[in-house]
Parts: structure tokens; C-alpha cells; sequence
């Protein structure tokens, strides 16, 4: 008999169903909501960066932790009910899609949209006719 381990590659690819938008300024701070219903605290959350069109996991359902090798990890939190995304300072490269879920439990997607704080310039120039 053997004892054998195999590691399954789990690629999680993005449906199109979106259930929630946000529109929130840069250098604000989000909270992205996770409306499935878990018994338990802590879904996984998945978002930006893609890497090859597969999203980057945050943490792993029902730890409290998120991953240190992300980019933004310091920036992350959790809401009062422990599902809840909470992002800071959202900068440009935090827009995209974001999922959360729990397995047996569903999914939820949220489309986070960074608005700018830029002021508009308006050219006129004006011509005289003959």
C-alpha cells in the first residue's frame, strides 16, 4: 500500500455574476460587505492583483490572519462581524473584483471601483469668422 499525498492546483477563475458594486474615493477606506450566510467567522477572500486571470487569495476560511506576502496585506481588516472586508487608503490598483465564500456555504462577488480626486481642465478656443 502506499501513502501517498496529492496536491490538487485549485485555479479560482471569475464568473461573471457580480452582486455589488462600490464606488468609494482613493485614499479612503472600504468596506466590502460578504453577504453569504456562514455559521462561521473569517470567509476566504479572494482579489487584485490577477495573475494570469486567477485572483489572489487574502487569507483562508476561518483564520483571522491574511497572507504576508500580499502586497497590500497591512492595509487589510475585518469588520465587526468578522466576514467583512475592510480595506484602507484604497489606492488604484485595489480596484477589481472581489469574492468571498465559504465552502457549502456560496459565494459573493463585489466590483470595487476607485474614483480619483482630479480636477478637469477645460481648453476653449476661440475663432472668428469672416
Amino acid at each position: 500500500m502506499f501513502n501517498s499525498v496529492y496536491l490538487v492546483p485549485v485555479t479560482v477563475v471569475w464568473s461573471q455574476v457580480v452582486n455589488q458594486t462600490y464606488n468609494v474615493e482613493k485614499g479612503t477606506t472600504a468596506m466590502i460587505k460578504c453577504n453569504i450566510a456562514t455559521r462561521y467567522d473569517y470567509p476566504t477572500w479572494y482579489g487584485p492583483p490577477l495573475t494570469n486571470g486567477v485572483l489572489t487569495v487574502y487569507n483562508f476560511e476561518r483564520l483571522s490572519t491574511f497572507l504576508t506576502r500580499l502586497v497590500n496585506y497591512d492595509r487589510l481588516g475585518w469588520g465587526s462581524n468578522n466576514r467583512d472586508l475592510v480595506l484602507s487608503a484604497v489606492a488604484r490598483a485595489d480596484e477589481g473584483l472581489y469574492q468571498c465564500s465559504a465552502v457549502g456555504e456560496g459565494t459573493w462577488r463585489v466590483q470595487l471601483n476607485i474614483r480619483g480626486r482630479t480636477v478637469g481642465i477645460c481648453i476653449f478656443y476661440v475663432f472668428k469668422l469672416h
